[in-house]
């Protein structure tokens, strides 16, 4: 179950992270904020679950990240 969610949250860190740059590629401050907001939790809670299993759950991360950067890509939020 934690693998899950460290998956999960290393998509949104990833997502949240490419979805800011994008606002401040464009000059969107409001827009930068609000991701970075959202990422900084994600971060957070992926820590916590890092922390806890430690290397088992690297794989999940990489996994995670990869639906992050493919989501980031194909679903363009702002």
């Amino acid at each position: 179950m934690m693998a899950v969610v460290v998956a999960g949250t290393d998509a949104a860190i990833t997502f949240f992270g490419l979805q800011r740059l994008d606002g401040w590629l464009t000059g969107r401050k409001s827009h930068v904020i609000l991701w970075d907001i959202a990422m900084t939790i994600a971060i957070g809670i992926n820590t916590i679950g890092l922390a806890e299993y430690k290397w088992l759950m690297l794989g999940a991360s990489v996994i995670g990240s990869l639906v992050g950067v493919l989501a980031s890509f194909k679903w363009k939020v702002l």
